[in-house]
């Protein structure tokens, strides 16, 4: 049995074209002001990479990966050294936030008081596969704390069944 057109269905062929048209002329605008902010942030990123990377040219390979770790752990977990502390003591507050890089971070920090202060130089191929580590656990212990603010602000108006007061 055949379907009949009534005439009054509205299929996509049946809208007019004039109705599907992009206003260009006030989409350019706000296109243009995405691609100079997407511009402007790609290129201070690069200025800013290139920065660091000069500053750490004339750090031995030890240095460097030490440097990288305080770096990160500050920016990332907003743990900055304090000025009384020592290296081994600073691992063991950023080993505190970041139980999983326990290894590789106390690896890091041995080698770098090692060649600072021991005199001993510790080679790159040594170095780059402990910072591999370390930056997986620190990208690791970054997520881990914001999904447990997000659960604290979640948990804050949709509490568990648990911590509801039984009805009385």
């Amino acid at each position: 049995m055949p379907l009949e057109d009534d005439g009054g269905s509205l299929l996509p062929e049946d809208v007019p074209a004039s109705n599907a048209r992009i206003p260009w002329d006030k989409v350019r605008p706000f296109a243009a002001l995405a691609l100079l902010v997407a511009s402007s942030g790609l290129g201070g990123t690069l200025w800013w990479q290139a920065r660091r990377r000069r500053r750490n040219q004339y750090l031995s390979p030890a240095e460097q990966v030490y440097d990288d770790l305080v770096f990160w752990v500050r920016r990332l977990l907003r743990i900055t050294p304090l000025a009384h502390q020592t290296p081994h003591e600073y691992a063991g507050v950023v080993v505190q936030n970041m139980p999983n890089g326990h290894e590789p971070v106390e690896r890091i920090v041995s080698y770098y008081v090692e060649e600072r202060f021991g005199g001993r130089q510790v080679p790159a191929e040594t170095t780059t596969p402990i910072w591999r580590e370390a930056w997986q656990a620190i990208l690791t212990g970054w997520v881990e704390n914001r999904l447990n603010g997000v659960r604290r602000f979640w948990w804050r108006f949709f509490p568990p069944k648990e911590w509801e007061e039984p009805e009385s």
